[in-house]
């Protein structure tokens, strides 16, 4: 099967349109069901008096269009080429849909579910518990040993540890990364196209069609989600989001890339894995836990280092990007030089 730029254009197109539009109607019923962010007493002071009240769930905005475009684009992929025409040189060749598109759809609606109980325990309980990091890993095994199976890869217990290391590791690296505003939804459209940008490299163009109404959501959603922002996407979105890129690296054998193209949230988990070891070494050896950052997260260690929360977004967006784009150049230099 072949897909135009055309094609590829309506893909984002019209997820970025039906996001702008449907973004202030599901902020306000999010308002009206009371969907508030709960903060955490020991974080930042001036998380609790700046973005008291406003709504989370926002994931909603951006989800919405990705089950819809994508489940009509895979459904109905004959009836959607149809819906333009294209020649000669303008045709990428996708194949036909196969189960990798399917695999990091269902992944991806897999760890949004699950971040949307996360959600509706912490406004019920109005705490900032939800979940279980155990009940949370369970669940990510669950899905990272699906995915296995129904790849092209052998299963062994290594290649299920391996591909649950990555996936869980993508997924929660996100999760961490998602503190401040537009932090998580940038770091996530950067590291997508950085991520196409790979694949594209090799010829393969088969997640294309999903990685571009993917970012088109996004998009639509970060609108709204700047500073200051009007909505948070919650763990529905962090954890979704940290799922399908992890997924789609793994299944494309690109995850020692997630280095790179997701260094920023790499970073933010290492952060908070070394604060925790850190502490309880110190504890053993002074009696009394020392932290290595004044919080974690990594962007919490800034914010109390005297950054403002943009300083941080917009330094950690800029970094992010250069190191996609030098990766990217280098890849294709090589690529070249073959």
């Amino acid at each position: 099967m072949f897909i135009s730029k055309y094609q590829i254009l309506l893909l984002f197109v019209l997820p970025l349109l039906t996001a702008l539009l449907s973004a202030k109607p599901i902020i306000n019923l999010l308002k009206k069901l009371k969907s508030i962010q709960s903060f955490r007493e020991l974080g930042p002071q001036s998380h609790i008096t700046e973005k008291s009240g406003t709504p989370t769930m926002g994931s909603w905005i951006f989800v919405l269009q990705i089950i819809i475009f994508a489940s009509y684009f895979y459904f109905s992929q004959n009836s959607f080429m149809s819906l333009t025409t294209s020649t000669g040189d303008e045709n990428l060749s996708v194949g036909s849909v196969d189960k990798d598109f399917a695999i990091a759809l269902i992944s991806f609606l897999g760890a949004f579910l699950m971040g949307l109980v996360d959600d509706s325990l912490k406004i019920f309980q109005s705490n900032y518990k939800g979940l279980s990091s155990i009940q949370k890993l369970l669940i990510q095994f669950l899905i990272a040993a699906l995915v296995l199976i129904f790849s092209s890869k052998a299963f062994t217990i290594f290649a299920l540890a391996w591909a649950f290391i990555v996936i869980a590791g993508s997924c929660n690296a996100f999760n961490l990364t998602d503190g401040l505003d537009a932090l998580a939804t940038s770091q996530a459209i950067i590291s997508l196209i950085g991520l196409q940008g790979l694949l594209c490299m090799q010829g393969d163009f088969s997640l294309l069609p999903l990685i571009s109404i993917i970012v088109a959501s996004l998009i639509g959603f970060l609108v709204f989600n700047i500073k200051p922002a009007r909505v948070f996407m919650g763990d529905s979105g962090s954890l979704a989001l940290g799922m399908v890129i992890g997924v789609m690296a793994y299944i494309k054998d690109l995850e020692w890339y997630l280095l790179l193209i997701a260094t920023i949230p790499v970073l933010e988990s290492l952060s908070v894995i070394i604060q925790v070891l850190f502490f309880k070494i110190t504890k053993k050896i002074y009696g009394e836990g020392r932290r290595l950052f004044k919080m974690s997260p990594l962007h919490h260690h800034f914010e109390l280092s005297g950054f403002s929360e943009n300083q941080v977004v917009v330094s950690f967006v800029l970094f992010q990007a250069l190191i996609t784009a030098v990766t990217l150049y280098l890849v294709y230099s090589q690529i070249l030089s073959v």
